[in-house]
Protein backbone atom coordinates (compact mmCIF):
# COMPACT_ATOMS: atom_id res chain seq x y z
CA UNK A 1 0.00 0.00 0.00
CA UNK A 2 1.31 3.84 -0.50
CA UNK A 3 2.28 5.84 1.69
CA UNK A 4 -0.33 8.03 0.77
CA UNK A 5 -3.32 5.78 1.31
CA UNK A 6 -1.62 4.93 4.88
CA UNK A 7 -1.63 9.06 5.54
CA UNK A 8 -5.23 9.46 3.99
CA UNK A 9 -6.56 6.28 5.90
CA UNK A 10 -5.08 7.90 9.29
CA UNK A 11 -6.10 11.15 8.88
CA UNK A 12 -9.91 10.10 7.40
CA UNK A 13 -10.08 7.57 10.53
CA UNK A 14 -9.17 10.29 13.41
CA UNK A 15 -11.35 12.58 11.95
CA UNK A 16 -14.39 9.71 11.45
CA UNK A 17 -13.36 8.95 15.45
CA UNK A 18 -13.59 12.37 17.33
CA UNK A 19 -16.91 12.85 15.26
CA UNK A 20 -18.21 9.93 17.17
CA UNK A 21 -17.08 10.92 20.38
CA UNK A 22 -18.61 14.51 19.52
CA UNK A 23 -21.64 13.12 18.22
CA UNK A 24 -22.25 10.79 21.21
CA UNK A 25 -21.70 13.94 24.18
CA UNK A 26 -24.50 15.69 22.06
CA UNK A 27 -26.76 12.79 22.39
CA UNK A 28 -26.00 12.45 25.64
CA UNK A 29 -26.85 15.74 26.60
CA UNK A 30 -29.99 15.84 24.66
CA UNK A 31 -30.76 12.56 26.62
CA UNK A 32 -30.17 13.53 30.28
CA UNK A 33 -31.93 17.66 29.12
CA UNK A 34 -35.07 15.25 27.98
CA UNK A 35 -34.82 12.98 31.52
CA UNK A 36 -34.51 16.13 33.44
CA UNK A 37 -37.27 17.45 31.60
CA UNK A 38 -39.44 14.67 31.82
CA UNK A 39 -38.61 14.63 35.62
CA UNK A 40 -39.35 17.99 36.53
CA UNK A 41 -42.95 17.90 34.77
CA UNK A 42 -45.70 18.33 37.25
CA UNK A 43 -43.55 17.27 40.43
CA UNK A 44 -43.09 19.07 43.84
CA UNK A 45 -39.27 18.27 43.77
CA UNK A 46 -37.65 19.20 40.53
CA UNK A 47 -33.95 18.32 39.47
CA UNK A 48 -32.36 22.22 39.46
CA UNK A 49 -29.12 21.91 36.92
CA UNK A 50 -26.79 24.44 38.02
CA UNK A 51 -24.64 25.67 35.21
CA UNK A 52 -27.21 25.56 32.32
CA UNK A 53 -24.92 27.93 30.21
CA UNK A 54 -21.98 25.96 30.43
CA UNK A 55 -23.92 23.24 29.27
CA UNK A 56 -25.26 24.72 26.83
CA UNK A 57 -21.60 25.55 25.74
CA UNK A 58 -20.52 22.14 25.68
CA UNK A 59 -23.42 21.37 23.23
CA UNK A 60 -22.61 23.87 21.45
CA UNK A 61 -18.65 22.81 21.03
CA UNK A 62 -19.69 19.11 20.25
CA UNK A 63 -21.65 20.73 17.12
CA UNK A 64 -18.18 22.93 16.21
CA UNK A 65 -16.52 19.84 16.60
CA UNK A 66 -18.66 17.91 14.51
CA UNK A 67 -18.66 20.76 11.77
CA UNK A 68 -15.09 20.78 11.76
CA UNK A 69 -14.75 17.16 11.32
CA UNK A 70 -17.01 16.96 8.38
CA UNK A 71 -15.02 19.75 7.00
CA UNK A 72 -12.00 17.83 7.03
CA UNK A 73 -13.42 14.71 5.68
CA UNK A 74 -14.34 16.93 2.68
CA UNK A 75 -10.52 18.25 2.54
CA UNK A 76 -8.90 15.09 2.96
CA UNK A 77 -11.27 13.81 -0.18
CA UNK A 78 -10.35 17.01 -2.34
CA UNK A 79 -6.87 16.69 -1.70
CA UNK A 80 -6.19 13.02 -2.36
CA UNK A 81 -4.36 14.01 -5.38
CA UNK A 82 -1.85 16.15 -4.03
CA UNK A 83 -1.00 13.38 -1.12
CA UNK A 84 -0.27 11.25 -3.57
CA UNK A 85 2.22 13.17 -4.79
CA UNK A 86 4.13 14.01 -1.26
CA UNK A 87 7.08 12.06 -0.19
CA UNK A 88 5.87 10.28 2.69
CA UNK A 89 8.83 8.04 3.42
CA UNK A 90 11.09 10.40 4.86
CA UNK A 91 11.99 9.89 8.12
CA UNK A 92 9.66 13.26 8.97
CA UNK A 93 6.44 14.13 10.90
CA UNK A 94 3.28 13.85 8.68
CA UNK A 95 2.53 17.29 9.97
CA UNK A 96 5.73 18.61 8.47
CA UNK A 97 5.18 16.82 5.14
CA UNK A 98 2.03 18.41 4.75
CA UNK A 99 3.31 21.76 5.49
CA UNK A 100 5.23 21.64 2.85
CA UNK A 101 3.26 20.54 0.52
CA UNK A 102 1.04 23.58 0.93
CA UNK A 103 -1.94 21.23 2.69
CA UNK A 104 -1.15 22.12 6.66
CA UNK A 105 -4.67 22.90 6.94
CA UNK A 106 -5.56 19.18 7.06
CA UNK A 107 -3.00 19.55 10.27
CA UNK A 108 -4.56 22.50 11.41
CA UNK A 109 -8.20 21.00 11.08
CA UNK A 110 -7.75 17.81 12.44
CA UNK A 111 -6.03 19.59 15.60
CA UNK A 112 -8.98 21.98 15.77
CA UNK A 113 -10.97 19.52 15.78
CA UNK A 114 -9.50 17.64 18.81
CA UNK A 115 -9.70 21.01 20.44
CA UNK A 116 -13.52 22.21 20.69
CA UNK A 117 -14.15 17.99 21.28
CA UNK A 118 -11.33 17.98 24.71
CA UNK A 119 -13.15 21.67 25.67
CA UNK A 120 -16.41 20.45 24.99
CA UNK A 121 -15.56 17.76 27.66
CA UNK A 122 -14.14 20.05 30.19
CA UNK A 123 -16.90 22.01 30.09
CA UNK A 124 -19.23 18.73 30.92
CA UNK A 125 -17.01 18.25 33.87
CA UNK A 126 -17.49 21.22 34.98
CA UNK A 127 -21.13 20.85 34.72
CA UNK A 128 -20.51 17.55 36.59
CA UNK A 129 -18.91 18.90 39.62
CA UNK A 130 -20.91 21.90 39.87
CA UNK A 131 -24.25 19.11 39.92
CA UNK A 132 -22.54 16.35 42.41
CA UNK A 133 -24.88 17.05 45.06
CA UNK A 134 -27.42 15.72 42.42
CA UNK A 135 -25.59 12.54 42.66
CA UNK A 136 -25.40 11.89 46.46
CA UNK A 137 -28.31 10.15 47.80
CA UNK A 138 -31.37 11.98 49.32
CA UNK A 139 -31.65 11.00 52.74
Amino acid sequence: MDQYKIVVDQLDGHAQLLMTFALAICGGIMAAALQVMFHNFGKDRPIRLRYIGVLVAAYITSIVSLGVGYELKSMIVASIAALSTLNFVQVRSVTLILGDGGLSGLATFSIVQFAFLALSLLLLLVVLLGNLALLRPAH
